[in-house]
């Protein structure tokens, strides 16, 4: 009981830091020290990038730029949200389309949810707004960025020392393994450091520390699997489709053809050119 007493009363009134290897002119004693051992890719492992055709994506924002000069609409009926452009508002090669946006001059967007000719469309019912110097914009844009990655197995050593008393240096071990194996979810897989194993080596006397007093340490290798990730392909993301059926070898449907009648492409079976 008396040595629990004086252990606890020892790591009560000691300043013991935790430093990063390497370690300038500040070798003190007590102290835990922390260097990175090693960093190897894990090539047991399917990655992302080099096996796996599956890579995950991000999409980020992009600027959004305005389709029109400032305008305001012929009309506007707020029970409805039916709002009327002026042709002349509206560019030759624009046209209005589901899924854009009327943009007032605070910068509020509003979709378009249904168009009922060139200039007429119609957002939200009993929207209230005022769209003086309003402009039209299509699909925000986006860029999705392919990101790959590959697993690294990392292992790192942590030093125990503590000068004088072997019995301290063998107190405070304890400690630091405790502290790994009751965070290891917490402190250690948290931030990306999985599958953590550890090992100890014996009691033994440092030779890196000043010879005023005699150090004892022991050493932690502890060892996990981190996952670097970097991207590989930017690209702009696709917003919208637009399809239009024909009958093979025309452009358009002949007048006073029945459509069922004809053979639309893409109905042959490429091997057996059936329909």
């Amino acid at each position: 009981m008396m040595e629990l007493q004086r252990a606890k009363a020892w790591f009560l009134d000691t300043n013991i830091p935790v430093k990063l290897a390497p370690v300038r002119n500040e070798m003190t004693v007590p102290s835990i020290i922390i260097s990175l051992s090693d960093s190897s890719e894990a090539t047991n492992e399917s990655t992302l990038g080099d096996v796996n055709p599956e890579t995950a994506f991000e999409t980020t924002l992009g600027e959004w730029p305005a389709l029109t000069k400032p305008f305001t609409p012929s009309s506007y009926e707020p029970l409805t949200g039916i709002v009327a452009m002026r042709t002349r508002d509206l560019p030759d090669d624009i046209l209005i389309a589901e899924g854009m946006s009327i943009i007032d001059k605070t910068g509020t967007a509003y979709e378009i949810l249904k168009v009922y000719d060139s200039t007429t469309f119609k957002i939200a019912p009993a929207t209230v707004a005022d769209f003086k110097g309003a402009v039209l914009k299509g699909h925000r844009p986006a860029w999705v960025t392919s990101i790959e990655s590959s697993s690294f197995r990392e292992t790192y050593q942590v030093s125990v020392n503590v000068g004088g008393e072997p019995t301290l240096t063998i107190l405070l071990h304890s400690v630091v393994v405790f502290c790994l194996l009751r965070y290891k979810e917490a402190l250690l897989e948290n931030r990306g450091f999985e599958r953590s194993t550890f090992t100890s080596s014996d009691l033994r006397v440092n030779p890196n520390f000043p010879d005023t007093e005699t150090v004892f340490s022991r050493f932690i290798s502890l060892s996990g699997h981190v996952r670097q990730y970097w991207p590989k392909i930017i690209a702009p993301a696709i917003d919208g489709v637009i399809a239009q059926e024909r009958v093979t070898g025309s452009g358009h449907l002949p007048a006073g053809t029945n459509p069922d009648d004809q053979l639309w492409v893409g109905e042959y079976d490429s091997l057996s050119q059936n329909r």
